[in-house]
């Protein structure tokens, strides 16, 4: 999963991905946590699957988006110990997906679907 552009990814203080529409799985947040990265999202769709308010900073999606958005990108770059600690959960959170967990959801997938 580090295929996150890593040229200068550990010069990045946040990584903006606000998904407007119904985003299924939008690798780069996971790949930007997987770089310990901050990131500031949406609830959207499938995101709020595979990150959640310890791991990221999710934001509405409705009029006042563009204005949290920008807030919170603020909050992340201004306050260290929060960029840490979102840093450090996303990270975390981002360890979960591997091959190794997709291979055993798929053999459960292909056992539940064997017994019926």
């Amino acid at each position: 999963l580090h295929s996150f552009p890593t040229r200068r990814s550990s010069d990045l203080d946040v990584a903006a991905f606000p998904a407007i529409w119904e985003e299924p799985a939008g690798l780069t947040i996971i790949e930007a946590m997987a770089c310990k990265i901050p990131v500031v999202t949406t609830y959207s769709g499938g995101i709020v699957e595979y990150t959640d308010k310890n791991s990221s900073i999710l934001c509405n999606k409705d009029e006042r988006l563009e204005k949290e958005l920008e807030e919170n990108i603020i909050k992340i770059i201004e306050n260290k110990k929060l960029s840490n600690k979102i840093a450090e959960n996303g990270y975390k959170k981002a360890k979960e997906y591997n091959l190794q967990k997709y291979y055993e959801e798929f053999c459960k997938i292909i056992d539940r679907n064997s017994e019926s």
